[in-house]
Formats: C-alpha cells, sequence, structure tokens
C-alpha cells in the first residue's frame, strides 16, 4: 500500500482527502502545517507528500526547499492551490519532483494524478 503525507492547514481539506485517498487504496498520514510535515518526514518513508503551499510556521515551498537541500529527500510532492501563479514559482525553483494541482479539488482527477506520478 502506498503512503501518503497530507499537509495543510485546513481540517476541512484534510478530512476530505483523507477519505478519498483512503477510499482509493492509499495509506494516509495527516498534518497541519510545514514543522509536523518535518517531523513525519524525519520518521517515515512516504511514497508522495501532498502539500497546500501557503501555510503558518512553513510554506510548503520553503518545506520543499528544505527537504531538497538538507534531507536530500526524493519523494515527489504535488502542490493544492487556488492559485495558478505559483506554477511559475514552480519552474523557477527548479523543483523538478514537483507537480501543482488546482482547487477546487476534483478528488476523481486527483486521484488518477496521484496514481500516475506512483507509478
Amino acid at each position: 500500500m502506498k503512503k501518503i503525507l497530507v499537509i495543510d492547514d485546513d481540517p476541512i481539506t484534510l478530512q476530505m482527502l483523507e477519505q478519498q485517498l483512503t477510499g482509493s487504496g492509499f495509506e494516509v498520514i495527516l498534518v497541519s502545517n510545514g514543522l509536523h510535515a518535518l517531523d513525519e518526514i524525519q520518521h517515515n518513508k512516504f511514497d508522495l507528500l501532498i502539500s497546500d503551499i501557503l501555510m503558518p510556521k512553513l510554506s510548503g515551498l520553503n518545506l520543499l526547499e528544505l527537504l531538497q537541500q538538507n534531507y536530500r529527500i526524493k519523494t515527489p510532492i504535488l502542490f493544492i492551490s487556488t492559485s495558478s501563479r505559483f506554477d511559475d514559482l514552480l519552474l523557477a525553483f527548479g523543483f523538478s519532483k514537483a507537480d501543482i494541482f488546482h482547487k477546487p479539488l476534483n478528488f476523481a482527477e486527483l486521484v488518477l494524478r496521484i496514481k500516475d506520478i506512483l507509478k
């Protein structure tokens, strides 16, 4: 079973993602900010990270930067965001293992994208 870490400061989004992803056969761990995500990543192996971009304490982009520079984590990350302006940021930062999925979430499409990333 593929293990996914979901990082979002919105409890409703976390709950909806947990229901959809566990219902699709994934093991899901939920955290509410980037600092908690760092702790989970240091203690567990994940096949995919799904992260909001704008969060208090540590943004999704800052989390990815830390993971690549300090932890050498190669786990793919799928950002979820309400804004399309982050596409250019991802290109500018050169994060080859990052992808973006825009809110509002279409869960059927999201699950297909996740399965594509994990194959």
